[in-house]
């Protein structure tokens, strides 16, 4: 069974694992300029180090 997830818990995450920082633009503006293959490879590098 699929958990439900608030984007308040994955929101910052996912922001530091795409840019490294906690601040800046909005993550959909994020992921339109790296486009998909980047977004997906920095996601599982932030994986990865956890």
């Amino acid at each position: 069974a699929e958990k439900e997830i608030g984007f308040g818990k994955i929101g910052m995450p996912l922001r530091v694992s795409l840019l490294g920082s906690m601040t800046g633009s909005g993550l959909d503006e994020i992921m339109a300029i790296l486009g998909v293959e980047e977004t997906v490879s920095r996601i599982e590098k932030a994986i990865e180090i956890l």
